[in-house]
């Protein structure tokens, strides 16, 4: 395949400009704000991916209008938007490439230091054209591909790269989409092409390389209508399918992370909308977590929300479970707060999908957060768009701002009753719970207390071993248990 020369222009703006020092923050909270920042200019930017880099930098990558080129119609022409930061948030440099409509989908650091974007492009009526993009350290182009596929993840091997995502889309045909595998070489000439899919419309989201060295696929399978399901693909590299399974309810379901687990299990994350099936939604969209063996098989599911909508969960691995960072406008059942608009939400569930902690950030503005990931055990990075100057933001350019933050999770932290008191930790099981809970460490025959989020007492009584919540009304409560050391611990009832 030849290499794609277009006119792209990389723009490095000084330090000086639109830079700001990070927020830095306080807190004994269980999952404290290291710090908060935001960058840009007067228009429209983003960050929909990060990576940690070997120089313990923070890459994030976004679109974001170009100040200048508009259409006709005085919409404004989204430009591929490039930040280095320090790993405290402060910018190194930024970098906008001039080229039409140009969404960022992937980023991966190369062995040699550099750089590979993979940018979406629209080439008419619908998404059907992928450049990659090879950059130095400092985001100088060095070399560009382009492929007629709508790809979104950039997976390496030894001597090359694989591209994952779907066939091409247009929005006047009623063409089949599939999805799609390719095989490059180091610099991005094309080795092989497989194809898979079904007799519907599969729209990509995620992949990954399997324990056995095969592939994992995620996406959207359409069922009907308005009926989208999740679909999963396990396939080799040649394309061959080893199995497919589907995941869903009668309305939409929408597919954004997966992640392979040690064991070969798999975790997948996205949004649902139904309220049927596998799926108790509380409103809106909510986030809806699947939890399957190696071959497919469900071990467990949980939806997580409130009943407004709560979207674009993006997940990793962490010494509990998982965290998840997304966005929502909830501010009831598994949230206890929002700041006003869509808020930044991160949650930590455990490996059986219990809730464990919650926390909005933002500011009074729409806040939202479409990506996370780790630096160590505890501290991670999470990424997206900011409209607020207060809050949690240390001010706003104008629009909406690319948004970074760093979050610590302190697991010595002990939950502390409203006198200040640490507390011994206590677990609720199933949590959410529809009729009964159990509670782990909790002495037989101690008192219990079940508040709701305004202190009022809901139930009280004898501990023994289990207490019933029927009578209780959906949302977020708080048990405790007065042994001979008080114990508190939040759940949720259905």
């Amino acid at each position: 395949m030849n290499k794609v020369i277009l006119c792209i222009t990389a723009i490095l703006l000084a330090l000086s400009a639109n830079s700001q020092t990070a927020r830095s923050f306080s807190s004994t909270d269980y999952c404290t704000i290291n710090w908060s920042n935001n960058f840009g200019a007067v228009r429209d930017q983003d960050f929909t991916k990060a990576v940690i880099t070997t120089d313990n930098n923070i890459v994030s990558t976004g679109y974001a209008e170009h100040p200048t080129n508009t259409y006709p119609s005085g919409t404004h022409t989204p430009i591929t938007y490039l930040v280095k930061t320090t790993i405290d948030g402060n910018l190194l440099w930024e970098r906008y490439y001039e080229s039409i409509e140009a969404y960022p989908m992937g980023i991966i650091e190369t062995d040699d230091g550099g750089l590979l974007l993979m940018i979406l492009k629209q080439l008419g009526y619908g998404y059907d054209t992928t450049f990659l993009l090879k950059t130095d350290s400092y985001g100088e182009l060095q070399w560009m591909q382009k492929y007629n596929y709508i790809l979104y993840d950039i997976l390496p091997f030894d001597g090359g790269y694989f591209l994952a995502g779907s066939t091409a889309e247009s929005h006047i045909t009623a063409d089949l989409i599939d999805f799609v595998l390719l095989k490059i070489d180091s610099v991005g000439n094309l080795i092989n092409t497989s194809i898979f899919g079904t007799d519907s419309r599969e729209y990509f989201s995620n992949s990954k390389r399997t324990p056995d060295g095969d592939f994992i696929y995620f996406g959207s399978h359409n069922s009907g209508m308005y009926d989208y399901d999740y679909i999963v693909f396990k396939v080799s590299e040649e394309g061959n399918i080893k199995w497919l399974n589907f995941y869903g309810g009668s309305d939409l379901e929408n597919a954004r992370e997966i992640v392979v687990n040690e064991d070969g299990s798999y975790l997948l994350a996205g949004m649902a909308n139904s309220k049927d099936s596998l799926i108790n939604n509380y409103g809106g969209s909510d986030i809806w977590i699947v939890k399957s063996d190696s071959t497919g098989v469900i071990h467990w599911q949980r939806n997580y929300g409130g009943s407004n909508s709560d979207m674009y969960p993006s997940i990793c691995t962490s010494s509990n479970g998982y965290i998840v960072a997304c966005s929502t406008a909830s501010s009831d059942y598994n949230l206890t707060q929002n700041h006003g608009g869509y808020d930044g939400w991160i949650f930590e569930i455990d490996n059986e999908g219990n809730l464990l902690w919650e926390k909005s950030i933002g500011g009074t503005e729409d806040d939202l957060l479409f990506s996370i990931l780790p630096i160590d055990s505890v501290n991670y990075i999470v990424a997206g768009r900011s409209n607020s100057a207060d809050g949690d933001l240390p001010g706003n350019y104008g629009s909406y701002d690319g948004w970074l933050a760093s979050i610590k999770i302190d697991y010595n932290v002990r939950v502390k009753d409203i006198s200040g008191n640490t507390q011994e930790r206590i677990t609720v099981y199933p949590n959410p719970a529809t009729d009964i809970i159990k509670v782990s460490n909790a002495p037989i025959a101690s008192i219990y207390s079940i508040y709701n989020m305004t202190g009022k007492c809901e139930l009280s009584g004898i501990f023994a071993g289990i207490i019933d919540i029927y009578t209780l009304a959906p949302g977020l409560y708080c048990l405790n248990i007065n042994g001979s050391v008080e114990k508190i611990a939040k759940f949720v009832k259905h």
